[in-house]
């Protein structure tokens, strides 16, 4: 009977030992939760981040006849609140003025080529000035697809900064996971932040070539990465 128990007691602590050995091994080699939970949260933040730092940007290519110094375009069918601006074959910037359906860009040297790119987030041109309609322009192309608004991302980084756990709740991150980014451009500027973790939590990060239209109108690249621990 005594040896009975003395085995019964053995076995309770055996798994108790156990149990305590499996618990602080999944602590210290996963204190997260896990990586296949992180690597859910970092796509999740990811894809959330991008979607609420994004705007619509329309882009028409314009082929240019004539020589009027100013031409007017027709455009149907944009969205009423979008601002306009216009660019050069090479990229340079081109006065470029919105009313309503049409658009009146000022060329110098007889351009022949012209792109213009429409969305909420384009800097106001002003009022158009005198711009008669004009025949003398053909849209080559055109392309309707979204990009990081520089406007957004700053507002985000504030909010960030100022209120990071509200931040968190409007994005909808789980309140056990948290994140940072940083937006980095060729010129070495940066929106954004790049935080020192504590070594002892798993960090998984994602890093994504983007389109960024710039608060002066120009769109370019940028490199945007994202960390979750």
């Amino acid at each position: 009977m005594e040896k009975k128990g003395a085995g019964s007691i053995e076995f309770i602590l055996a798994f108790v030992l156990f149990a305590g050995f499996s618990a602080a091994a999944l602590y210290f080699f996963n204190p997260s939760g896990g990586t296949k939970n992180l690597d859910y949260s970092r796509d999740y933040t990811m894809r959330e981040l991008i979607e609420n730092v994004s705007v619509k940007l329309e882009i028409y290519s314009v082929i240019l006849t004539g020589n009027e110094p100013r031409i007017s375009m027709r455009f149907s069918g944009i969205n009423p609140l979008a601002n306009v601006y216009a660019t050069d074959y090479y990229g340079n910037k081109m006065p470029a003025w919105r009313n309503g359906e049409y658009v009146c860009i000022e060329r110098d040297n007889n351009e022949d080529f012209s792109t213009i790119y429409f969305s909420e987030d384009l800097p106001y041109a002003g009022d158009s000035p005198n711009c008669p309609q004009s025949e003398k322009y053909k849209i080559a192309s055109s392309l309707s697809n979204k990009v990081i608004s520089e406007n957004k991302i700053l507002a985000l980084n504030k909010s960030y900064n100022s209120d990071y756990i509200l931040l968190k709740r409007q994005l909808k991150i789980p309140e056990d996971t948290d994140f940072s980014f940083l937006l980095e451009f060729q010129d070495t500027s940066k929106i954004g932040i790049d935080k020192t973790i504590s070594v002892t939590r798993s960090i998984l990060s994602e890093t994504d070539r983007v389109e960024v239209l710039k608060t002066n109108g120009n769109v370019q690249f940028g490199r945007l990465t994202v960390k979750v621990w």
